[in-house]
Parts: structure tokens; C-alpha cells; sequence
């Protein structure tokens, strides 16, 4: 079980973007890739894509987390982002 970051689609085009938090024993502990899978599929998904998992794993909205990430030092770098803006 680990952090993980993943997005899907429904049949009627809606964009799920999952973080999972992780690493935080008796509090958030993450998933394996075949819960995630789970978790998807409960959404209505028919399609996803698992990204980046671990001390990466991060969703930042208007600048702010929305998860604890697991490394101990906070947020790290990574060499690709998901931006999304209002049209």
C-alpha cells in the first residue's frame, strides 16, 4: 500500500482525479493499484491511469494541500505537473 496519484473518466466525460494519502499508520495507509482500481471502478470510471504514487503524490487546489504527502521534509519536486484552469 502506497500514496497514489491517478485520474479517470466516466462514460459521460467526467474527469475524477484521485490522490491518496498514505504512509500514516492508524491513519491513512494508501492502497495497492488493485484498490485503486476498486475505487475507480465504484466511480463510475471506464477508464484511468495510475501516475505517480509514494512521496510525490500531492494535489495542491488554489495553492493549498489537500493531503498530508509522506515524506517527511513535505512537498518535493517532480518533472511534470496537472494543471487545470477555468476557461
Amino acid at each position: 500500500k502506497h500514496p497514489r496519484t491517478a485520474m479517470g473518466y466516466t462514460k459521460d466525460n467526467k474527469l475524477i482525479i484521485l490522490v491518496i494519502e498514505g504512509r500514516h499508520p492508524g491513519i491513512a495507509e494508501g492502497v495497492t493499484l488493485i484498490q485503486e482500481a476498486r475505487i475507480f471502478k465504484e466511480l463510475g470510471c471506464w477508464e484511468a491511469l495510475n501516475l505517480d504514487g509514494g512521496g510525490s503524490s500531492c494535489l495542491l487546489i488554489n495553492g493549498k494541500e489537500t493531503i498530508k504527502v509522506s515524506d517527511a521534509s513535505g512537498q518535493r519536486p517532480v518533472p511534470a505537473v496537472f494543471i487545470i484552469k477555468a476557461r
